[in-house]
């Protein structure tokens, strides 16, 4: 196994700005417990990014980011900016440069609870 994984961690915008520094605090504690190293990198790049630069990443982004041995993203948007605009321009950007064709979401319903899901049934979920 691998001793030293190099992340590149984006926390992208609003909540993101929370749950990125909450998953890397889990990932270390991993690392702790497993005996690997992680350097983490952060990235400004999302919609703050873009109403800065006018674009949700550099020119060369795919290429600093291809360095590493994974990204850590989290949310992507905010509400003045398209909403349209984040998936075109950065996370599909990113899927296909480096050819991640899946976002798999599980998601389960629960009992008493009204979900965007509603009108699928418990089994199978």
């Amino acid at each position: 196994m691998k001793q030293e994984y190099r992340i590149a961690a984006v926390p992208g915008d609003g909540i993101g700005h929370e749950i990125v520094p909450a998953g890397i605090e889990v990932l270390k504690t991993a690392a702790d417990r497993f005996n690997f190293k992680l350097l983490i990198e952060t990235f400004p790049y999302g919609a703050g990014y873009y109403k800065q630069t006018g674009d949700f990443m550099p020119a060369d982004g795919l290429e600093i980011l291809r360095k590493f041995d994974a990204i850590y993203f989290g949310v992507v948007g905010l509400p003045d900016v398209d909403d349209t605009l984040p998936a075109k321009r950065f996370t599909f950007k990113i899927r296909k440069g480096f050819d991640q064709y899946v976002n798999y979401r599980p998601a389960r319903l629960l009992p008493g609870i009204q979900s965007p899901l509603r009108k699928k049934d418990l089994q199978g979920y």
